[in-house]
């Protein structure tokens, strides 16, 4: 019986199973504070950029794993930064951006 000796094990000493995993990336977490550390949200007239959620993706998997980010996952990140999307014509939607003022 080998899964008694794996059982006791994570029953008895789950520090050492925990810790024994590898930290686990919350790309939905790095997506808000890639955004966030540089932009904000832009209205109509301060927008400075301007991108579709695929777009987004396309960016982010540039400097992120393929698989960690998609359309759903961005969507749910700029919602929680309060972006809001904006409709330019019939059914198109684009998320609008502006820097940050860092001073």
């Amino acid at each position: 019986m080998m899964c008694i000796p794996i059982i006791y094990s994570i029953v008895c000493f789950p520090n050492l199973i925990l810790n024994a995993m590898p930290d686990i990336i919350n790309y939905k977490e790095e997506v808000k504070r890639l955004i966030c550390d540089s932009y904000e949200p832009a209205d109509m007239v301060s927008v400075e950029f301007k991108y579709t959620t695929k777009e987004i993706v396309c960016n982010l998997k540039k400097v992120l794993p393929d698989n960690a980010v998609d359309e759903h996952l961005i969507y749910e990140a700029l919602q929680e930064l309060n972006f809001e999307p904006k409709e330019e014509s019939p059914l198109e939607f684009y998320w609008y951006f502006k820097r940050k003022n860092h001073s």
